[in-house]
């Protein structure tokens, strides 16, 4: 290597003709630069600058500028492999030399839009798990496997957008100030690149929760309604709590390990900004924990208010029911046609009569009984009627049991039951929307004053 070197410095007082390598070895040495030190200033590895100077390969001519600026030259006595009179007598003017600033930002560009590349696959790697969830939810009705393969290539891509982020930043060491400040610009770049991307995974994640959370069997899917309503409704919130926890603790975490460049009047900004964000977010809060309890209470309450009960006071009320229903099913499920009371498209059990006097009741564990024969006794044991009914019509039957003659009973038929059961889940379902809706709204108090007055200075 001492060899080479000395070749080099015997062609160039020689004023003989260098390669590129051999200049650019010549050169680096002169300015007292080893080749990790010029690979940092270039954005390549020392490695590169290696196979360089040893003439493997050329420098890609994004970069000649860059070599050249470095070293205080032209890019003609670059690429022509020979010093000038001007640039040999003085080797002073080659350690003086900085490298151009439009030659950085060219670098910083390139480097740019290699990262913007590679987030692709960042991104790519996402919405391949959300593909992937979709077909083991609606193709294979696998719920949560879905879910997991989703998570799987949503973490994988989180782990690769930190990687990226990471190798694309660039250190500041060596430059001076006007040059740290542009690389320090590029590199908040690619950190809130790098932020929106995770927001961006974190909320595909939250899109594909419902998959578990509502999938009541293992090997049953998600309802497609049911996961886009839940899986946006999830998503938004996980986007507004994301850059609520950007806002309140991230930002300035990143400001002081300089990550982000603000001088002091934007961090008192910033601080003012979190003060009345956390205001309006106090508001929001109130309101929507009002939504919760709307929501516990109609957990709890409203159904009771608002299913349709049928009360009979005496035994034939009750028995000329129940037989007129089993009646009218019967007649309907032996026309084939679908019975309107049976909360399911067709009657899938053979019709069983049950002998009252048995001492059980009939039922199987491989299937309910379409017909039962029912007795209603005072407390002394006498008959007061007897009855023939179908349980798959009914949710309950409730009988007084303090009444001597168990009256009067309750009756909720299945469809009074599903039709209160989907009034419940569509208020709860309203809430919920109204909560997420609270939250938009205080985001957009808070950051629409923002977008206009920015709008105002830059007029």
């Amino acid at each position: 290597m001492l060899n080479s070197d000395n070749s080099s410095k015997d062609k160039c007082n020689n004023k003989e003709k260098m390669s590129i390598g051999e200049l650019i070895s010549y050169l680096r040495r002169t300015k007292g630069m080893t080749q990790k030190e010029l690979g940092e200033r270039l954005f390549v590895s020392d490695k590169t600058v290696s196979r360089w100077e040893r003439g493997e390969s050329l420098p890609e001519l994004s970069l000649i500028p860059a070599i050249a600026g470095i070293f205080g030259i032209t890019t003609d006595e670059l690429l022509q492999g020979k010093l000038n009179d001007n640039s040999q007598n003085s080797e002073k003017n080659i350690s003086r030399a900085v490298t151009n600033e439009c030659e950085l930002r060219a670098m910083l560009r390139n480097r740019a839009r290699k990262y913007d590349n590679l987030s692709f696959i960042s991104i790519g790697l996402t919405v391949l798990g959300i593909l992937s969830a979709a077909i083991c939810n609606i193709g294979l009705n696998e719920a949560y496997i879905g879910f997991f393969i989703a998570a799987a290539f949503i973490s994988a891509s989180e782990i690769c957008q930190i990687c990226f982020s990471s190798n694309a930043q660039s250190d500041t060491s060596g430059y001076d100030l006007c040059q740290s400040n542009i690389i320090s610009e590029s590199n908040m770049r690619f950190v809130k690149r790098g932020i929106y991307i995770s927001i961006f995974n974190f909320s595909s994640l939250a899109f594909c929760l419902p998959l578990p959370v509502f999938c009541t069997y293992s090997n049953i899917g998600v309802s497609v309604d049911t996961w886009l309503f839940y899986g946006i409704i999830f998503a938004v919130v996980s986007l507004i709590i994301s850059y609520l926890i950007y806002i309140i603790i991230v930002r300035d975490i990143l400001i002081r390990k300089k990550k982000l460049i603000a001088d002091d009047k934007i961090v008192e900004r910033f601080k003012k900004d979190r003060k009345s964000l956390l205001k309006i977010l106090s508001v929001s809060l109130i309101i929507a924990f009002i939504f919760v309890i709307l929501i516990v209470t109609a957990n709890s309450i409203m159904y009771n208010n608002i299913v349709e009960k049928k009360v009979f006071s005496s035994c034939e009320e009750f028995k000329k029911y129940v037989e007129s229903q089993y009646d009218k099913w019967y007649e309907e499920y032996m026309s084939g046609d679908d019975f309107e009371y049976i909360g399911r498209p067709e009657i899938l059990y053979d019709i069983v009569i049950i002998d009252p006097d048995s001492g059980g009741d009939g039922y199987d564990d491989e299937y309910m009984p379409s017909k039962v024969f029912g007795q209603i006794k005072d407390e002394n044991g006498n008959m007061l009627c007897e009855y023939y009914y179908n349980p798959q019509l009914y949710h309950s039957i409730l009988f007084n049991s303090q009444s001597s003659d168990k009256m009067p009973v309750t009756v909720i038929t299945e469809i009074a039951h599903y039709n209160a059961l989907d009034t419940v889940q569509t208020t709860e379902s309203t809430l919920y929307f109204l909560i997420v809706l609270d939250f938009i709204v205080a985001l957009c108090v808070y950051a629409i004053p923002k977008i206009f007055s920015k709008r105002s200075l830059h007029s």
